[in-house]
């Protein structure tokens, strides 16, 4: 049996431009803030006309231009920008290569309209905002009251007399981990579940680290925090270290009773 012949075959080309119109209204309507997030609409939008063959509509082709136009500039003056609202918040950033160290603890990095914030999976375009967002939700948890510094330090302290031999030097990453066993409750690792898991990040050791260092904070016997270099890069810290104003890589870690400098 033959098929039945389309007498109609205007009709499936308006229901593809009816289609067609309502990605662009559902693109274009309430667009957001972001000039990326605007300007990905607007593309989507621009190209779901052209594949229907509908030329370009000159307000969406100049609105278009125009938040080229300023993708531009926020790629180009990201670091700026983002160190303004930084400054806002107390944050100060180090650094001066497309890689920079925040609040002495967590890293930024730039590549071209690409943005990656350490220990987060997204990649964030150069928008101010939303970075700034994502830093606070990152760095909220981080304390640096004199109390919450203390603590951390009576942490160190317990994981260093239970990780070095005998005084000497330990290795830096393994005494993070070894904190971070030392602020399980007691009978976690008995039944270890998720929901009962005290958490403790990378950055808020990093921070803690530069922040004592920084205020000259000794244990309760007078010992000092001395970081050592390593020649095992897997192994070596980021740090930034406030004798030096720059960001270092530290791979050991000791207390000793010392004069002066705390530190590399």
């Amino acid at each position: 049996m033959s098929e039945k012949p389309n007498f109609r075959p205007w009709s499936d080309q308006i229901a593809t431009l009816i289609a067609t119109f309502g990605t662009v209204q559902k693109q274009l309507r309430g667009l957001p803030e972001s000039s990326f997030e605007a300007l990905r609409r607007i593309n989507t939008a621009r190209d779901a006309l052209h594949t229907a063959g509908i030329p370009g509509i000159e307000v969406i082709d100049r609105a278009a231009a125009a938040l080229e136009g300023e993708c531009v500039r926020s790629e180009a003056e990201f670091w700026g920008l983002l160190t303004e609202a930084c400054s806002t918040t107390s944050w100060k950033v180090f650094g001066t290569t497309n890689r920079r160290l925040i609040n002495q603890a967590i890293f930024v990095s730039q590549d071209g309209q690409s943005v990656k914030i350490e220990g987060l999976p997204t990649i964030f375009t150069p928008d101010v905002p939303r970075v700034m967002a994502a830093l606070r939700d990152q760095l909220q948890d981080i304390e640096s009251s004199e109390s919450d510094l203390r603590a951390f330090l009576d942490l160190l302290l317990r994981a260093y007399e239970a990780t070095s031999k005998t005084g000497s030097e330990c290795n830096l990453e393994e005494l993070f981990r070894c904190c971070v066993v030392e602020l399980q409750r007691p009978g976690f690792w008995r039944n270890p579940v998720k929901a009962s898991f005290v958490s403790f990040t990378r950055q808020a050791f990093r921070f803690g680290l530069s922040e004592i260092l920084r205020r000259g904070m000794t244990a309760p016997d007078g010992r000092a925090i001395c970081l050592g270099s390593t020649t095992a890069t897997k192994d070596a810290w980021e740090i930034f270290s406030p004798g030096e104003q720059r960001v270092v890589l530290a791979g050991r870690i000791s207390f000793a009773s010392i004069r002066g400098d705390h530190g590399i």
